[in-house]
């Protein structure tokens, strides 16, 4: 995962915060092609900036304003 190849995980809410929306039905090839096609390394810096320091910090600042 840390050097942008795919991996197979379970089907579970966590895993998909983690990794990110990325799913594909092994069973019908078409999809999994499809996929298996996308701009990975795009695709794991956006899903990265998530989890960035600014990205926490404005989504900390969000609920704390919601709040007020």
């Amino acid at each position: 995962m840390a050097i942008g190849l795919p991996v197979v995980v379970t089907h579970k809410a966590i895993r998909r915060t983690l990794i990110g929306k990325v799913e594909g039905d092994v069973d019908n090839a078409g999809e999994y092609a499809s996929t298996l096609s996308t701009d990975w390394a795009n695709a794991w810096i956006r899903h990265a900036a998530y989890f960035s320091r600014v990205g926490l910090a404005e989504r900390y600042a969000g609920v704390i304003n919601s709040l007020a």
